[in-house]
C-alpha cells in the first residue's frame, strides 16, 4: 500500500514539472518577440507621423514599426511596396516618417540612412533595417526575406 502511494506521489510530481516545464518554455519563447502595441494590429495602414509625433510615441514607451523613407529610393522593387504588402498580409499598421523629418529626431543619432525599417518597443530600438549593409539588401527587395526578418522579432498576432 505504501509503495502504491509513493509511486502515486512520484507520477503527480513528474507531471507537475512536465507540465510546467512545457508552460514555461513556451512563454519564453512567446516574451522574447516584442509585442506591438494593440492599435498596430487591428488593421493595415501605413500612417505619417511628423518628428513630434515620434518623440511623444518615444517617450511614452511606445511598441511599433517605423519606415524612414526617402523620396529617391533606387531599388528595383521599391521597398515601401514590399514592406506594406507584408504587413498586409499579417494585418499590422507601421508608422512612417520622411528622412527630412527624421533627422529631427532622437532616432537620428542611431540611424543616419533611408530607407530603413525600425522595430521600435518601449520607446527604444529593437532592430532596424541599415540602408548601407549589404546584409540587409533582400530584405529590402523580397517579401519573404523581410518578413522572415521581422517575424523572428516581433509577435505576430
Amino acid at each position: 500500500m505504501k509503495k502504491k502511494l509513493i509511486l502515486i506521489i512520484g507520477i503527480i510530481i513528474v507531471l507537475l514539472v512536465c507540465i510546467y516545464v512545457f508552460f514555461f518554455n513556451n512563454k519564453k519563447e512567446d516574451t522574447s518577440k516584442v509585442t506591438l502595441d494593440d492599435i498596430y494590429y487591428k488593421k493595415s495602414d501605413a500612417i505619417d507621423v511628423t518628428n513630434y509625433e515620434l518623440e511623444d510615441l518615444l517617450n511614452n514607451k511606445g511598441s511599433f514599426l517605423l519606415y524612414v523613407y526617402n523620396s529617391y529610393c533606387t531599388f528595383k522593387i521599391p521597398c515601401e511596396t514590399i514592406f506594406e504588402e507584408y504587413l498586409e498580409s499579417k494585418n499590422i499598421t507601421m508608422l512612417k516618417i520622411a528622412i527630412d523629418e527624421f533627422k529631427n529626431t532622437s532616432l537620428y543619432s542611431t540611424i543616419k540612412y533611408a530607407p530603413s525599417f525600425v522595430i521600435i518597443s518601449d520607446g527604444e530600438i529593437v532592430a532596424f533595417l541599415d540602408a548601407n549593409s549589404d546584409e540587409d539588401l533582400n530584405r529590402y527587395q523580397d517579401t519573404d526575406e523581410f518578413g522572415t526578418w521581422l517575424s523572428s522579432y516581433i509577435n505576430l498576432k
